[in-house]
């Protein structure tokens, strides 16, 4: 199932939910939905293939509790599959058969990562993951302090609503500049790891956007 069929998928799901009387599963639903349409635009336009889970790096081990979801859904399918969809505070994982695909705000992510308990979460792992969607809201579900505690990031600068933070990943000084008006409360931004201050920061990142538009808006995770 692919994004384009599983948001065909989840309008006639909402559809159904709303027709017998479940609106919270429907609003649950309609929320992701805006986050997959968006995200299959995105794609669209720039010519870029969904990802699958097999792509996103799991180098930590995690046992722990899983949380109960706030909704299971059970459907059949048009090819007479059973379709179980699980309906969590972060995002949603759906289950046909052996196949499992999870996504938070539009983006495939492991299961683990949408059911864990967050306290059984490794803070280092998120960085392994390469959209800063789901990076800006793991580090709200998981605490700004503990993320930043487990990274070694250290706040070296401020200026109005914006933050520079620099982390130390194995040796190498990394640093992001947070956008404190951004829509996402903690999405982070690479910047050069020499830059001290959010004002060389921005002036970088004006640099690099006019030198490459589209270099300037992706995200390499913190390991790689």
């Amino acid at each position: 199932m692919d994004l384009a069929e599983l948001v065909i998928f989840l309008e006639q799901l909402r559809a159904t939910a709303n027709r017998v009387g479940m609106a919270d599963v429907a609003d649950a639903i309609s929320a992701d939905m805006i986050d997959f349409s968006e995200e299959l635009e995105r794609r669209a336009a720039s010519g870029e293939k969904a990802p699958s889970q097999s792509q996103t790096p799991m180098v930590f081990p995690r046992p722990g509790k899983t949380m109960k979801p706030q909704k299971t859904i059970e459907v059949k399918s048009i090819e007479g599959h059973i379709v179980r969809i699980r309906v969590y505070s972060r995002g949603i994982v759906i289950e046909r058969g052996e196949e499992v695909r999870a996504f938070i705000a539009g983006v495939a992510v492991p299961d683990w990562l949408v059911e864990k308990d967050p306290e059984d979460i490794d803070p280092r792992e998120l960085f392994c993951i390469k959209s800063p969607e789901v990076i800006s809201r793991m580090i709200v579900v998981l605490g700004p302090r503990r993320v930043l505690s487990a990274l070694g990031g250290k706040i070296v600068d401020r200026r109005h609503r914006e933050v520079l933070i620099v982390f130390d990943a194995e040796g190498r000084r990394r640093a992001y500049l947070r956008r404190g008006w951004h829509p996402e409360p903690w999405r982070l931004e690479e910047v050069d790891g020499s830059i001290m201050t959010v004002e060389a920061a921005r002036a970088w990142q004006e640099r690099r956007k006019m030198e490459n538009p589209e270099r300037g808006r992706k995200w390499r995770g913190l390991h790689s």
